[in-house]
């Protein structure tokens, strides 16, 4: 499923997507080598559409939360301009699925992504979607995006991903 020097990242979603999880625990993992993200969820009763399968406008709100993380891991801010989804397969629940998200191509301002929703050998949902890069100062910076845009600074500099947490931790405790 995820492919071997895979790490766990610590995984801070959305206020939005947080708030369809509460206590649940999404769990992220990146390979730097192959600049891969991968999201972790067993969906439950919460988040089902049809009966017994996930509902697809939570599938829409994860794969967009994955394809936002490659981006940003991959050293860029950006906002969603076009998303588009093809649901292929209903999804079960009560099943550990994955999101694989990776960069295609960078355009300009323009970050094309591409994710599939996936488990075993089955592919169930695949989206590709644009991102426009902008000055996130524009919107005003919270206390969690000075924190994003240090790790911005640190990854552009060439530091590993790893490193650059570490970093992060260590600056946070003092």
């Amino acid at each position: 499923m995820i492919p071997p020097n895979s790490f766990e990242l610590p995984f801070y979603y959305s206020r939005f997507v947080y708030n369809l999880h509460k206590e649940k625990e999404l769990k992220a993992f990146y390979n730097e080598e192959k600049n891969l993200f991968f999201l972790e969820f067993t969906p439950d009763k919460t988040v089902e559409g049809p009966p017994n399968h996930v509902h697809g406008g939570y599938l829409a709100s994860i794969l967009d939360e994955a394809m936002g993380a490659i981006m940003f891991l991959s050293g860029y801010f950006g906002m969603t301009q076009h998303f588009e989804i093809t649901y292929k397969k209903p999804v079960p629940l009560y099943k550990t699925h994955y999101i694989q998200s990776n960069l295609e191509k960078l355009e300009k301002r323009k970050i094309y992504v591409e994710a599939k929703v996936f488990s075993d050998d089955i592919i169930y949902t695949t989206a590709t979607a644009i991102f426009l890069q902008f000055d996130f100062h524009k919107l005003g910076i919270t206390p969690e995006y000075k924190l994003l845009l240090e790790f911005q600074k640190l990854k552009q500099s060439g530091i590993s991903i790893q490193e650059s947490l570490q970093r992060l931790k260590e600056s946070m405790q003092t």
